[in-house]
């Protein structure tokens, strides 16, 4: 089913032109105090809250342009349909951070923009989009940022490319399509160390724009993201033709994935080599996952460099779990392995869960040909080899008068 959302794109379009405040606002920022409407021109700082607008809040109007609004407020007065609480349309390096944005159609919409920072913003009761970037908008990072009671969260569409969204946390995504981060025909993009939390719909929704028509979401890469609660659909719905998109050390409990597109899961494992008590520096480790294989040596605290691994990939609406395997040698000691087996939770140092792979050693010394003293049996075990009669010494292993 094509969502409301996306529907409302070409709307949206054809009336900016009619309905932005731009067209009568003043430029402002430095000296110069911005009121609702007006546009940011060079670098500004509130020193009050500003509203309730009857339109847009603000807009963002030239490049390399800071908006701090050191905790102060923007709100509206509910009169302005397709109102921003902050908008930004053909911008580069803009900064908007330290806002509180209430109440607007979106709190911040970003048009082919890029290279720009949007940083510990809080974004409530928008009615689409707590952060909407639409076309082109690449190279930028949403970070830290606070979001609830917003329609669908982050929604990023159309060649928004390469952009990092981490360290938010989102909740109460109350619109009942898509999800609380949403990509449509966009890829490269990071979600990393986010928190999102009850979702009407669903946590993560990917697809390609509008709908089966456009390009998929593709290569997209989440990490250490955690969902609290659930929704009416899935935690992770991925639609259409969107492959490639990999979730690592992700909490979902489910996950849609239509037979065109591809999902990957994967946790976090480290290999640590031993001799049974003390780590073993300078061992081989061999690592195989099916899709990739590596081999390295320890270090000194005896581990192998942490791995992503996956435990299953969903492709075409079919299942294939992953097998991962490690083994571990060193000359002079008796190898050891583990696996293969599917990894379906972290195997890490910090919850004493990491593969261990423990060495004991070959001895290659004894007591053959010698007739005294002690001898190293090559691992760190002194042989001894008897001793000499009484008229005698024990020179070099041999008893001599």
């Amino acid at each position: 089913m094509m969502p409301m959302r996306a529907c409302m794109t070409l709307i949206v379009i054809s009336f900016t032109v009619l309905l932005a405040p731009s067209a009568i606002a003043a430029n402002c920022g430095g000296s110069t105090p911005c009121n609702c409407g007006d546009s940011v021109i060079e670098d500004y700082v509130m020193t009050s809250d500003l509203g309730p607008c009857p339109g847009t809040g603000l807009i963002m109007n030239a490049d390399g342009v800071t908006l701090d609004c050191a905790g102060h407020s923007i709100t509206t007065d509910g009169s302005g349909w397709l109102s921003q609480g902050v908008d930004s349309i053909g911008n580069d390096a803009i900064t908007v951070k330290n806002c509180v944005i209430d109440g607007f159609t979106n709190s911040i919409r970003v048009w082919y923009t890029t290279n720009s920072l949007f940083r510990n913003n809080t974004l409530t009761g928008s009615q689409y989009d707590g952060i909407w970037f639409y076309s082109g908008c690449d190279n930028n990072v949403i970070e830290g940022n606070n979001l609830s009671h917003t329609g669908n969260g982050i929604w990023i569409e159309i060649n928004s490319d390469n952009n990092t969204i981490r360290d938010n946390v989102i909740e109460d995504c109350v619109n009942g399509y898509g999800g609380c981060i949403n990509f449509l025909g966009v890829e490269h993009n990071r979600v990393i160390g986010n928190r999102i939390r009850d979702p009407a719909s669903s946590f993560v929704w990917l697809m390609n724009y509008w709908y089966m028509t456009g390009p998929g979401s593709n290569h997209n890469m989440f990490r250490d993201n955690v969902f609290v609660g659930s929704g009416s659909s899935e935690d992770v719905v991925v639609e259409g033709t969107s492959v490639n998109n990999t979730f690592i050390n992700v909490t979902m409990a489910s996950e849609s994935v239509a037979s065109g597109s591809e999902l990957f899961r994967g946790w976090y494992v480290d290999v640590m080599v031993d001799n049974g008590t003390d780590p073993v520096q300078g061992a081989t480790v061999d690592m195989d996952n099916e899709d990739w294989s590596s081999s390295e040596t320890t270090g000194l605290d005896g581990y192998a460099s942490r791995k992503c691994v996956t435990s299953y990939a969903y492709y075409g609406g079919t299942v294939a779990d992953k097998a991962f395997q490690a083994s571990a040698s060193k000359p002079g000691h008796i190898s050891d392995s583990w696996g293969p087996a599917q990894v379906t939770d972290n195997m890490v140092i910090g919850d004493g869960s990491a593969v261990v792979l423990s060495l004991s050693c070959t001895p290659t010394n004894d007591c053959t040909g010698l007739e005294c003293g002690h001898v190293d049996d090559g691992c760190g075990t002194m042989l001894d080899c008897g001793s000499c009669g009484q008229s005698e010494a024990c020179v070099s292993n041999a008893c001599q008068p």
